[in-house]
């Protein structure tokens, strides 16, 4: 909302912005759902970021793959105790939950991520 109520922007730039902020989350999901699905089918825990983002790698057929900052900060996400969906030890990263569960409990957080088969 802030965006629109900006003074001095003309409606075009609002929107504009606006647009950016909306794709900005939508990317944020899909990175989110990513990550999740990539420890989903590790065999075991994951030492590492860059170790879940070259599962992330495999798995998509884009060229818009996330960086490894962006994986970085889905895990430290998507391990906060509040979100809980994964464990972050001494052998790696791992999910805690089924990849369906997961997305409710992130969904929970506020309707950033879309079910892939609504894509």
């Amino acid at each position: 909302m802030e965006p629109l109520t900006r003074p001095g922007t003309f409606q075009d730039d609002r929107l504009d912005l606006l647009d950016e902020s909306i794709q900005d989350r939508v990317d944020a999901g899909e990175t989110l759902l990513a990550v999740i699905l990539a420890l989903e089918r590790a065999d075991g825990p994951v030492e590492t970021a860059a170790d879940v983002r070259w599962i992330v790698v495999g798995m998509q057929n884009s060229d818009e793959v996330p960086s490894e900052r962006d994986v970085k900060s889905a895990l430290q996400f998507l391990s906060h105790p509040s979100i809980g969906v994964v464990e972050q030890a001494e052998e790696g990263y791992r999910i805690v939950t089924s990849y369906e569960n997961a997305v409710q409990l992130v969904r929970s957080v506020g309707e950033i991520v879309q079910s892939p088969d609504k894509k």
